[in-house]
């Protein structure tokens, strides 16, 4: 855990492909396109310097639950949520979903870096254009396929495990991902896997 106080410029983010759309004390903002969809893709990056209150990486349990609060609070559903290593210090990661007008979804994965004196926060949307909910129906085809019951799909889909949906059916698994490559739940994933590949911060070795 770093102690002293960061200041915004403590973050680096060395993006390409990303276009700077916004800057000022506390936050920044870049926008890219997807497949020729402008600006698809929402990455914003907010500092606060203040001590992260109400989350404890160290408690996983509470963790969970933290991120359950917050998709309840925003009316979402929570995709995962992981604790993972981010320039070398330890960052919650969590994709939530939303249902978006007039259909699709928009997905929103977070990483938040907390330390002792503030924190930084990393929000990345995409969202789901053109023809929506390809990926769910044809894993959905693929498993009544395979001989399971309409039954069973409901049940799995209605079992949790961790405050996140488990079962053999999932739409939302990573598993899938490769089938969708331009999926923005898809997009989601691989563009945090590039932002951490990237991301340092002063004073953190």
């Amino acid at each position: 855990m770093v102690t002293e106080q960061l200041g915004f410029d403590a973050i680096n983010l060395r993006l390409e492909g990303w276009t700077a759309v916004h800057a000022d004390s506390q936050r920044r903002q870049w926008m890219r396109d997807a497949e020729g969809d402008e600006f698809a893709s929402t990455l914003l990056l907010t500092y606060q310097p203040e001590a992260l209150e109400g989350i404890d990486l160290d408690d996983h349990v509470g963790v969970r639950k933290a991120v359950r609060d917050i998709a309840d609070q925003a009316g979402q559903i929570m995709v995962s949520v992981d604790v993972v290593g981010a320039a070398g210090v330890p960052a919650l990661w969590y994709i939530l979903k939303q249902n978006q007008a007039p259909s699709g979804m928009v997905y929103s994965g977070c990483l938040i870096l907390p330390f002792t004196n503030s924190f930084f926060t990393l929000q990345l949307m995409c969202m789901e254009t053109g023809i929506t909910g390809i990926r769910e129906a044809i894993v959905l085809d693929r498993f009544i396929a395979s001989g399971v019951s309409i039954r069973e799909l409901s049940e799995s889909a209605t079992r949790f495990e961790h405050g996140t949906a488990k079962g053999h059916y999932s739409p939302d698994a990573p598993e899938h991902d490769v089938q969708f490559p331009n999926h923005p739940l898809t997009r989601v994933r691989r563009y945090f896997r590039d932002i951490l590949s990237v991301l340092s911060i002063k004073g953190v070795y």
